[in-house]
């Protein structure tokens, strides 16, 4: 189990601009703490270099082999890419969704239960282009910022990700294939598809 000491979700347009403001305020901590900016700004960053990688994989797979073998490329590079960039940051760096396609994004407790949050708050305020929140296991140990960007379902998604009849030809059989037990289709453009989720070690006093 984890405590949490306080949520904050920042406002942004672009890169940085935008102001703070409290998100899903259950059971908020007395005296919530600063955002550790510089923290913050390492998992910015790594959730960046993962967004611009798997863009650019994608982007390179459709051209070459249409929506079809996108899929296939997502398979077979996606999850190594994802673990180079967690490693070049030195951070624990993962795509994770409610409606997973690959096992291998299934979120832990705590980001499942933030997705949710997600969820519930973009039918009713809005979805913010970013979420953080300093944890502390409830035995003790070292705090850490958590971190999530939601990602959000595009139009040119549905090809992949869209209800049965929206897929591209092929795509149904390669999931098949691929991933028997997937979970990710059947959205509309707009939806929540689910986030980039970073961990950031906080130092004693941070």
């Amino acid at each position: 189990m984890i405590r949490r000491d306080w949520l904050l979700s920042l406002g942004l347009t672009g890169a940085l601009a935008g102001g703070a403001a409290i998100l899903f305020p259950q059971n908020p901590a007395p005296a919530p703490a600063a955002v550790p900016e510089a923290q913050l700004a390492q998992a910015r960053q790594a959730a960046d270099a993962l967004v611009a990688r798997l863009r650019g994989l994608l982007g390179s797979a459709l051209e070459k082999s249409g929506p079809a073998g996108a899929v296939d490329a997502c398979a077979e590079q996606a999850q190594a890419a994802t673990r180079e960039e967690a490693a070049k940051s030195g951070l624990s760096v993962r795509r994770v969704s409610l409606r997973y396609r690959n096992p291998a994004d299934v979120p832990d407790d705590y980001e499942r239960a933030a997705l949710e949050r997600l969820a519930a708050e973009m039918k009713t305020k809005g979805l913010p282009p970013e979420v953080a929140e300093v944890v502390t296991p409830a035995g003790g140990g070292a705090a850490e910022l958590r971190y999530l960007r939601p990602v959000v379902v595009a139009p040119h998604c549905l090809a992949c990700h869209g209800q049965a009849a929206d897929l591209a030809p092929g795509v149904a059989e390669v999931l098949a294939r691929r991933f028997p037990d997937d979970t990710a289709t059947g959205y509309a453009a707009g939806d929540l598809r689910g986030a980039i989720s970073v961990r950031v070690p906080l130092a004693a006093g941070s």
